[in-house]
């Protein structure tokens, strides 16, 4: 084996040792074993681990998450940056391959005096060449040797680079199956209020027509007439407030499906939808791998951690080592290049570029060094933020169930108060106050009772994001079932 060959066989051994630079390990996180507020579960199953389609049943609201997906404009940019990141990467991969490039090149050639032998006759004869020019064509091939792993903690950076911006997507699919939901169910609740309104707006106007008669009659006086007309004016002023917000909606529901405004029919079914009467929140640390922000900040601090050895490797001591080889033609005569005429020459050997001052790299050093502590700050500050959303809405969801079983009594109760002001006041018992007063504590309980319930559906959307439900894409098996459906 030639002295070239070993040299060759050592560099790619030693490009393979080592790599200089942190070793990346996950930060201490020191989750805690269960959530606050948390009921204590038999499994550490989550509701998170259901697709959103498994979670909502809702056919409706599957087909606008569907729709969205797949036309949302953020969602599309997110997917163009991931495809970006996946072109950088590849770009850091190349770095270690050789690199081949085509030349062409020209030198001036000086004149010259000497001896030369004459081949007729055999003696020296002087002579005398003028100045010209040198052309010189072929291949140039250089390969820089992985000695310290500058290229490794390259690729090593630009893959976490490009894992993040997957999260960022998975993140960003979250957000919407959330947004598309939450709207949805604040679409039905406002068609829910609607109905509500529009069912006091003729009862009061039945009532008014009531006190209009008795004061024909003359039972009821013009104070009492006026009274009804100020409670049903009251409600009416409630309706176009309400049909404002439906309207607002629709159009961000169109707007998240990539629509222009319009509106959205739903089926007369498409109320009171039941929630999901368990909702296991899981184990914290599950959290840190299925929370897309989570998993997205770690990919960074990778990342970071890897340019940490991409900074160090290209300063002293560490030297950078390269192959480089030429093969071509040269020729006096631009022309005979490209005829064959040329002599071929050929060359290659190692080369070694050593920084012994680099003082910019040295700061280079240390600002990765602070960009790799602010990346594991910022991991540490998005585990604590994931933690935090959970335990909010874990008690949202729990103290939402107590409020709306108590509103739902004050409902019937505002029901019952109403029957019997109404009896009494026909009967010329009570005044109309009563009855006005019964009318409006129905409307605010029920009104506040659709509210209550568009709260607790919300709250599981939120306690679905938060513990990293909602990006799973949703598998052909189920998409054929609710075709075929």
């Amino acid at each position: 084996m030639s002295l070239a060959s070993r040299t060759v066989i050592g560099c790619l051994l030693l490009s393979t040792a080592c790599a200089v630079g942190p070793k990346y390990r996950r930060p201490e996180t020191n989750a805690p074993e269960a959530y606050r507020s948390e009921v204590p579960q038999t499994e550490p199953k989550s509701l998170a681990d259901m697709g959103w389609w498994e979670l909502y049943q809702d056919p409706v609201l599957t087909g606008l998450i569907k729709e969205t997906l797949s036309n949302n404009l953020d969602l599309r940019i997110a997917v163009a940056r991931v495809e970006e990141a996946r072109a950088r990467h590849g770009a850091a991969l190349a770095g270690i391959a050789p690199v081949v490039e085509g030349v062409l090149d020209t030198s001036a050639r000086p004149a010259s005096e000497g001896l030369a032998l004459d081949p007729g006759t055999g003696r020296l004869v002087s002579y005398k060449a003028g100045s010209g020019s040198t052309y010189t064509g072929g291949l140039t091939v250089s390969w820089e040797i992985d000695l310290f792993g500058r290229i490794r903690r390259s690729s090593q950076a630009a893959l976490a680079d490009l894992l993040s911006t997957e999260e960022a997507r998975r993140a960003a699919v979250s957000a919407l199956v959330a947004q598309v939901a939450s709207d949805y169910f604040q679409l039905r609740s406002l068609l829910e209020q609607k109905v509500i309104t529009e069912r006091t707006i003729q009862a009061d106007q039945k009532s008014l027509d009531l006190v209009r008669e008795l004061g024909r009659g003359g039972v009821a006086s013009g104070t009492e007439e006026a009274q009804a007309l100020g409670q049903l004016a009251s409600v009416q002023a409630q309706l176009p407030a309400i049909i404002r917000q439906i309207a607002e909606v629709e159009n961000e529901l169109s707007g998240l499906r990539g629509r222009a405004p319009e509106a959205i029919a739903l089926p007369d079914e498409a109320r009171g939808m039941p929630l999901p009467p368990v909702i296991p929140a899981g184990l914290p640390s599950q959290l840190l791998e299925r929370r897309p922000d989570v998993r997205q900040a770690e990919q960074d601090l990778i990342a970071a951690t890897a340019r940490v050895g991409v900074a160090k490797a290209s300063t002293f001591p560490f030297p950078l080592l390269s192959l480089t080889g030429f093969a071509g033609t040269m020729s006096t005569v631009l022309a005979d290049l490209f005829r064959g005429k040329t002599d071929g020459i050929f060359s290659w050997g190692p080369g070694v570029g050593w920084p012994l001052l680099d003082v910019p790299g040295r700061y280079n050093v240390r600002a990765a060094k602070w960009q790799m502590e602010q990346a594991a700050l910022s991991y540490r500050s998005t585990v604590l933020t994931a933690l935090a959303e959970v335990a909010d809405s874990l008690v949202t969801y729990q103290t939402l169930q107590s409020q709306i079983e108590a509103q739902t009594r004050q409902v019937e109760a505002g029901q019952t108060y109403l029957r019997l002001t109404d009896k009494r006041y026909r009967g010329g018992v009570s005044s109309y106050l009563e009855v006005l007063d019964a009318q409006r504590q129905l409307y605010a309980a029920e009104i506040g009772l659709a509210q209550g319930k568009l709260a607790q559906l919300q709250s599981v959307v939120q306690l679905y994001k938060a513990l990293g439900g909602g990006w799973t894409p949703q598998p052909a098996s189920a998409q054929t079932q609710e075709s075929s459906s």
